[in-house]
């Protein structure tokens, strides 16, 4: 004899033999007494919802109404969540569109490539400030020397400016 399966079905599990007959959808039920499979629990909210469960709880709320309010909560934090991946998707997909697009996809390459020269831009910039500080650092290297020629002081602003002309290339 095979088993028949089912929300519908007769209950057949072996440790339900002494009980009396039920379907065996009464498992599957967080409803149910007979309820075996996982356990929502109220920790599993965000502190705003997991109060608010306890507070209904504390207040002799049924314990079926609180597991459905908690289901709830989580099914619309999905579909939140569904939400919010389908506007990215969406943003991505008129990007494309917009780059297939003969017209805009030209404004936007410019826009991409007017990005990437500020850009490059800003980064020499960087290297070139960073280049003139070390000025202020070789003329302090040079002060705790008591023989500093001019000679020195020469040689020391040359090897700064010519760190700053190499940082703009």
């Amino acid at each position: 004899m095979t088993a028949r399966f089912g929300a519908d079905a007769p209950c057949e599990r072996t440790a339900c033999a002494s009980e009396p007959a039920h379907v065996g959808g009464e498992h599957i039920d967080p409803r149910s007494p007979r309820y075996d499979g996982p356990r929502v629990t109220v920790t599993a909210l965000p502190e705003g919802p997991r109060r608010a469960a306890r507070a209904l709880l504390a207040a002799g709320a049924p314990v079926a109404e609180v597991v459905d309010l908690v289901e709830e909560i989580h099914r619309l934090r999905n579909q939140v969540a569904a939400v919010q991946v389908d506007a990215d998707r969406q943003v991505r997909a008129a990007s494309e569109r917009a780059l297939s697009c003969e017209a805009h996809g030209e404004v936007i390459r410019g826009l991409e490539a007017q990005v990437t020269h500020f850009e490059r831009q800003a980064a020499k910039n960087d290297r070139g400030r960073i280049a003139l500080l070390g000025l202020p650092h070789a003329l302090e290297d040079l002060k705790a020397d008591a023989r500093v020629t001019v000679a020195d002081l020469k040689k020391a602003a040359r090897k700064v400016l010519d760190a700053h002309g190499r940082a703009w290339k």
